[in-house]
């Protein structure tokens, strides 16, 4: 699921710069106008799922019971970050601003 909500960001995203929205986030600029921002972004995703594995993996009781909360983040606030830039896609019919900075 992970994944699936990071790409549909990710897409969503590029809809919004090619329309004419500035991306401000640094480490993701470079790639925002180009189909090399997938790769990229599913980095992260990657990354907590090897951080989930080693805290199943954890002697200690707390990390071992919450490998699941890292994971579980990520959807919700990719979610929020489709809707935003929908909302941004669509705002540009009504000749609304679209500084994608404004939204995030």
């Amino acid at each position: 699921m992970q994944h699936g909500a990071v790409t549909f960001d990710v897409y969503t995203t590029r809809e919004v710069v090619s329309a004419g929205a500035r991306k401000d986030d640094p480490l993701t600029r470079p790639f925002a106008k180009s189909p090399e921002i997938y790769p990229a972004i599913q980095a992260n995703p990657t990354m907590l799922n090897y951080v989930a594995r080693r805290m199943q993996r954890s002697p200690h009781p707390l990390l071992r019971h919450s490998w699941w909360l890292p994971q579980s983040a990520i959807p919700p606030v990719n979610i929020i970050f489709i809707r935003r830039s929908t909302m941004l896609l669509y705002a540009d019919a009504g000749g609304v601003s679209m500084d994608i900075s404004a939204a995030f």
